[in-house]
């Protein structure tokens, strides 16, 4: 059986932490699958979410007016 490292040697190590906590043989050594959605190879996804969440925020306001930008007052 061939050690994860050497079957994808390019992988990240939290890539790979992940893998391994996926395929555990044993389920009480395994990881859930909420464990899982909370690895830090997740993070850069959170972020990015986060990112468009906050995004999607400040582009739905509507520019306030104030005296001077509103014609004929």
């Amino acid at each position: 059986q061939e050690p994860l490292e050497m079957k994808f040697p390019n992988i990240s190590y939290s890539a790979l932490a992940f893998m391994k906590g996926c395929l555990r043989m044993d389920p009480a050594e395994r990881q859930t699958c909420e464990q899982l959605l909370q690895h830090p190879y997740f993070d850069s996804i959170r972020e990015a979410v986060d990112l468009g969440k906050e995004h999607e925020k400040t582009a739905r306001k509507p520019a306030r007016l104030t005296r001077k930008h509103m014609p004929g007052v």
